[in-house]
Order: structure tokens, then sequence, then C-alpha cells
């Protein structure tokens, strides 16, 4: 009797878990790589916690992973040198992950989402942190801070807009995304977090 040998899974490291057309896969370029102790720290300081609101670790990562909810690191080095990396959306995914279990997702519509947002986020070679400050009813959160100027020209009519369709059909949103393509094809992506503190639909509505 021939023995059955399973294949093992593939390793789904975030090369595979880039967009067709994301940075880092067929032919273009890296995008900008981080360490596993970049990304924890990273983390640490945008105040990122499980669910249990303890620090995320070395081991968080390694479970998240195994629920298929983040991507596995690349490994590069020489035996004994390697070092574990990471594409620098890693680092916003995680984000998105811990704002979508806060909201009640999990399972296989989790895991949906979370391809989703990596594959969104493969999309932008590297994230460029605007020193303008943000107004205070927007919560950005990946992978682009909206310059101040921008801010005060399309941050208004946004806000007002997600009020009339939340008085008018009762649609409420969790982000709003801006895409701006060049005319070389490179898409740069501005998202900021929607948040409902009250109960009402008015132009403040959104934070």
């Amino acid at each position: 009797m021939t023995q059955r040998t399973s294949t093992p899974a593939p390793r789904e490291d975030w090369r595979t878990w880039c967009a067709p057309d994301g940075y880092g896969v067929s032919g273009r370029p890296d995008p900008r790589l981080i360490t596993r102790d970049e990304l924890l720290a990273t983390l640490e300081q945008w105040g990122v916690k499980t669910t249990r609101d303890r620090p995320v670790e070395e081991a968080t990562l390694r479970y998240w992973a195994a629920e298929a909810l983040i991507p596995l690191p690349t490994i590069e080095g020489s035996p004994g040198f390697e070092r574990a990396l990471y594409a620098w959306w890693v680092a916003d995914l995680i984000k998105q992950l811990r704002h979508y279990q806060d909201g009640g997702m999990k399972g296989a519509q989790l895991r949906t989402w979370m391809r989703g947002e990596a594959h969104r986020l493969s999309r932008v070679r590297e994230w460029r942190v605007s020193d303008a400050p943000q107004p205070s009813n927007v919560s950005p959160i990946a992978p682009m801070l909206l310059p101040r100027e921008f801010s005060r020209a399309i941050i208004p009519p946004i806000a007002r807009m997600l009020a009339r369709q939340r008085t008018e059909r009762g649609l409420t949103f969790t982000r709003a995304e801006i895409h701006l393509v060049t005319t070389s094809g490179e898409t740069i992506v501005y998202t900021v977090g929607v948040n409902y503190s009250d109960q009402g639909s008015t132009e403040g509505g959104v934070e």
C-alpha cells in the first residue's frame, strides 16, 4: 500500500499577500522593508495592543500569521544571520486588524477583509508622513496622512457627504479613501478613519 503524503502549505509571506500590481511582485521594486523589531516598535509607538490589551509581541505576530490574519515576513541573510523583514505596510495592516476585531469582525470575513487591505496597501511603495497637524475630526489610519491644505479643502465635503448618507440612507462607514493617480500610473492613497461619536448625523459626525 502506497503511503500518501500531504503537501505542505506554501509559506505565505508579505509578497504572497500583495496585489498583482503591488510593489515587490511582478517585477516591481520592493516597498520599504522593516525588521521585526522595527515593526513591533512602530506598533508600540502607535499604542496598538492585542485584544487582551497587552503589547504586541513576536508571539502575537506568529499567532496572527497562523490564523491567516497577517502575512509572514521574508527571511534574508545567511544561516545564523537571518533577518525577518516585513513590508512597511504590515504595521498599518495590523492597526486595521485591531480596528476590525474591536468592531466585532472575526472568522472568514475578517480574513477576507485583511487580504483586501493588504492588496490596497501593497500598491503604495512607501509611507510618506506629512508633518502637518490633522483636523480634530479626522482619524488618519493608513497609509498617508493628509497635508493641511488638502485636509481643509477635502475633509469638510467628505464629512457632509457621510452625514447625508447616514441621514438619507442609514449608511455608516469605517473609512474614506482618496486615490491620486500619477501620469506614470503610480497610485497614492490617502485614508482617513471614520468614527461616529453620537447618534446624530451632523457635519461634525466624523472623527
